[in-house]
Parts: C-alpha cells; sequence; structure tokens
C-alpha cells in the first residue's frame, strides 16, 4: 500500500480473490447487477511507505513470511519509485541494484520490478494552459528520463525474469530478438539462444 502496511495490503488481496456483487455499468451503459468471480492472481508490491524503504533483504523476508503465515504464494514485486526511492526518481537504481544482488543471493521470490520512467527526466504541474504543458514529463510524481531508462534497462540490468532463473540483458535493447524485448518473457526460447544475448546472473 501507500503507506507501507503490508498487512492491510494482504487483507485487500484476500477480498480480491472472493466473489463479489455490486451495482455497476455494462457494455450497453446500463445501470446493472454486476457478479464477479474473484480474482486469483492479486500479488504483493512493496513500495516503501511512511518514512522508511522496504526493499532490503530483512523488509522482503517479512514480507514473505507474512504471505506464508496466512496460505498465500510467497511472491512479490518491488516498487523502484515511491516510499524505496523516497521519491528521488535518481534512487531508483539503487533500489534496482539491491532486489538484483538479492535474485543473484538465491531469492527467487522476488519475481519483478516496478520503474518510474518517462521520455523526460523530473515532472510538471498541469498549467492552466494547457498549451504550456511540456511532452514526455510526468504530470504526477518524478520520473527518471528515456537517456536514463536506457543506460539502466538495456546494458546495465535489464531483467528477462524467466521460471529457470533471471538474466541481465547485455546488448542494446534494439539488437535483442523480438520475442526477448520484455520483462517476464516466459516463452519457448532455449537456454543457448538466452546467452546469445544475456548475461545470467
Amino acid at each position: 500500500t501507500g503507506y507501507g502496511s503490508i498487512e492491510v495490503a494482504i487483507d485487500a488481496i484476500f477480498t480480491a480473490r472472493l466473489e463479489h456483487v455490486f451495482t455497476g455499468i455494462n457494455d450497453a451503459a446500463i445501470t446493472s447487477t454486476v457478479h464477479s468471480t474473484g480474482n486469483r492472481y492479486g500479488h504483493l508490491v512493496l513500495r516503501g511507505g511512511g518514512k522508511a524503504p522496504n526493499y532490503d533483504a530483512d523488509s522482503i523476508a517479512s514480507a514473505l513470511e507474512l504471505l506464508r503465515s496466512n496460505d498465500l504464494h510467497p511472491s512479490l514485486l518491488v516498487d523502484c519509485s515511491h516510499g524505496n526511492s523516497q521519491k528521488k526518481p535518481e534512487r531508483q537504481m539503487g533500489v534496482l541494484r539491491s532486489i538484483l544482488e538479492q535474485r543473484r543471493s538465491g531469492n527467487k521470490a522476488i519475481v519483478g520490478c516496478m520503474i518510474e520512467s518517462n521520455l523526460f527526466a523530473g515532472s510538471q504541474k498541469i498549467p492552466t494552459d494547457l498549451s504550456d504543458l511540456r511532452h514526455g514529463v510526468s504530470v504526477t510524481d518524478a520520473c527518471i528520463g528515456d537517456a536514463a531508462s536506457e543506460a539502466l534497462l538495456p546494458c546495465k540490468g535489464h531483467a528477462v525474469v524467466r521460471q529457470d532463473g533471471m538474466y541481465a540483458v547485455r546488448k542494446g535493447y534494439k539488437h535483442l530478438p523480438k520475442e526477448l524485448r520484455c520483462v517476464g518473457f516466459r516463452g519457448p526460447v532455449k537456454e543457448r539462444d538466452m546467452r546469445e544475448f544475456c548475461d545470467v546472473i
């Protein structure tokens, strides 16, 4: 959660798994009674909160233990921005390095990460005259820019997560086969093909 309460997030995961009935709008734009079957794919995202980040090894271990004790699958994602970077976008690289190191050390419960980026670094307030908006600059939280993202992802730490391991791409994004150009890829790419383009970490 935005306040760093893992217990509240776990309650939300449980709630989302249940069937719900609520008032909503159907495809014909008519007020209707909507039935949902629940979402069993809810997951925990650690984004930090309050005054402290929670991407360090001890915080992650504690979060995984809470998941296990509540009979939930022990896996999570780490948000490199928000509370974990204290909303200082340049700190995201340090967060990413930490979670990649934890993966290298054997913590396979970390299944992904989130990085806040945009075409250009920083942020802007929405002006009265919308023509004054700067293209490619966030209007919410400050982000890293395209150049920093390119340096961070394709060459230094772009992680292609597979069921059998994590790979760090060492060649530029544009040189990757089309099927590898995503984070979280789980397709039928052979080990030798991965090794041609990646450093195994």
